[in-house]
């Protein structure tokens, strides 16, 4: 009893808070009864757990509304075409829950999660990735990478080789 008082009504959703409070008023009442049995008392006790455990806290849209914020902040040019569609349809969504006045704390937990998760997918363009069409930087330069590490070997080879010759002179 003692911490369902103390908590803070304006946290929790009108309709879970009021569902509450006829359990609590019960439990006080089994509380300042010297007369109460066991019984009465552990069953009290668990209607009033299971009160407290229904209890809904409100939505805090504010940091959904920063996510919106900080999207709509961002340049579409500096990304993806593919990415930027997505959050964009993030966003929307988002914003749907934010205006939504019956939005529950989970649907706006999962709105914050989703559009936190659009943001971080977001892929930046690369000078090799214009508008969705790969496009190799030319410098100029055909040597490849494997080519490098056979010459890399070859020389490794030739190392070993004129070491053991020093060894059995």
């Amino acid at each position: 009893v003692t911490q369902i008082e103390s908590l803070n009504r304006a946290d929790y959703s009108e309709v879970s808070w009021n569902a509450m409070l006829p359990v609590l008023d019960e439990a006080k009442d089994v509380l300042a009864n010297e007369n109460a049995m066991q019984e009465e008392v552990n069953e009290t006790y668990t209607e009033l757990i299971k009160a407290f455990l229904e209890l809904r806290l409100k939505p805090n849209k504010d940091l959904l509304q920063e996510l919106i914020n900080k999207a709509n902040g961002l340049n579409a040019a500096d990304y993806t075409a593919k990415s930027w569609q997505a959050l964009q349809k993030e966003v929307e969504k988002a914003s749907k829950v934010v205006a939504d006045p019956k939005a529950d704390y989970e649907t706006v937990e999962k709105a914050i999660e989703s559009l936190k998760g659009s943001i971080e997918a977001l892929e930046e363009k690369t000078p090799e990735v214009l508008d969705g069409k790969e496009n190799a930087i030319k410098t100029g330069d055909s040597n490849n990478m494997s080519q490098l590490g056979v010459v890399m070997l070859l020389a490794g080879a030739a190392v070993v080789t004129l070491r053991r010759k020093k060894i059995e002179e």
